[in-house]
């Protein structure tokens, strides 16, 4: 009933993702997001969405959307986002059947295809498509940690909530494509040193290093990180000083944390925000400030279930489904505890978060529109 329409269908999507894609939505580029959030509102208000835009609490971000076709008793949730961990430096471009640029699989691919299945809804099963409440969410600082997101997701979700369904992009495996039912937890800070300036030459003794500080404490944090325990500490970026010939009086880096249950995960914040009281540099401390990050979404029979659904519903399809757990966060570390969530719904996709090599495989478009459409027809009979 619907392969013939998303055949015929597939040539716009991917129009519409090569618009998408190449609208630069960088997470703290405002106008290139906001910009984008105006081109997702017009896809899909032909569909009977009203559109609620909420300004992101961080100053230079773009404005949240919440996408509503009210509908029937039964309420489903369609999560993506409007930003990309890179600016749009790499042009759209195809080799084969992988489709290169920045979005493409993450996560502009899975936007396009929540509307793919949509309009395949609305023409060929439209008393299904009323059935439901629809609500789409589009958070805009997900790439980069978001404050007030998970209040605004959290909020939409209703006692008649049936599921949120998240468009992440699909995981291919050797002889299957993987769906996320668990996920790590990401804490996130940012650590600074202060020390005291003075002349590198004749004045050094009465200097206090800030780098000298914080290069003990990057020792400390990577130095806990737990293979065993699949808790990891990263030190992803770091800078200080003003010239050669100075002592540098402050110094930063921004600290990553991942680890699967909630345990471990406030063991590792406790570690961070300890090095605070531990500076050893005579003349120097430490500051530790937490920033927005994603807790972990454990393992959890609700997920579960929904996740074999999904399954089952490949297997109809003659597609092999593993529901499996990611080390990335997502916007369904936020929603799992309220309702059955399952993320990575979206197209294939490749090395997301890799300017030169991320993809979306076009030939998967419609394969995953049929997985959602045939899950949708077994929570909305």
């Amino acid at each position: 009933m619907f392969e013939p329409f998303l055949r015929a269908l597939e040539k716009d999507a991917i129009a519409t993702l090569r618009k998408l894609v190449e609208t630069s939505s960088f997470t703290h580029d405002r106008e290139g997001v906001v910009r984008h959030g105006r081109m997702v509102e017009e896809l899909f208000a032909p569909l009977g969405f009203a559109t609620r835009r909420v300004r992101s609490v961080t100053e230079d971000c773009g404005d949240h959307l919440v996408l509503t076709r009210e509908g029937g008793d039964a309420t489903l949730l369609l999560v993506s986002h409007l930003d990309t961990v890179y600016p749009t430096t790499h042009p759209w471009r195809v080799e084969g059947s992988w489709i290169h640029g920045p979005g493409t699989c993450d996560i502009k691919g899975g936007t396009v295809l929540m509307w793919m299945i949509l309009r395949a809804l609305q023409e060929h099963a439209p008393e299904r498509f009323e059935k439901v409440t629809w609500k789409l969410l589009f958070n805009a600082t997900e790439e980069g940690g978001c404050a007030d997101f998970p209040d605004l997701a959290r909020a939409e979700v209703t006692p008649n909530a049936l599921a949120c369904l998240i468009y992440e992009p699909g995981a291919p495996e050797q002889d299957a494509t993987a769906i996320a039912v668990q996920r790590k937890g990401s804490g996130r800070f940012r650590v600074e040193a202060f020390g005291r300036e003075a002349h590198s030459g004749h004045a050094h003794e009465k200097g206090a290093n800030a780098i000298r500080e914080l290069a003990r404490v990057v020792e400390r944090i990577e130095s806990l990180t737990d293979y065993e325990r699949e808790v990891t500490f990263n030190v992803g970026v770091i800078a200080g000083g003003t010239t050669v010939n100075t002592v540098p009086a402050h110094a930063t880096c921004q600290v990553d944390t991942r680890a699967w249950n909630t345990e471990d995960f406030a063991w590792a914040r406790e570690q961070v925000l300890a090095q605070a009281r531990k500076a050893g540099v005579k003349g120097c401390r430490v500051e530790v400030h937490e920033r927005p990050g994603y807790p972990p979404w454990p393992a959890n029979e609700k997920s579960a279930d929904l996740g074999n659904l999904i399954v089952a519903c490949g297997r109809e399809l003659g597609q092999a489904i593993r529901p499996r757990k990611r080390g990335g966060g997502s916007d369904g570390c936020h929603l799992w505890d309220r309702l059955p969530t399952v993320d990575g719904l979206g197209p294939i996709g490749r090395d997301p978060h890799c300017p030169l090599r991320e993809a979306v495989d076009r030939d998967s478009f419609v394969p995953r529109a049929l997985l959602s459409l045939a899950l949708l027809e077994k929570l909305v009979p």
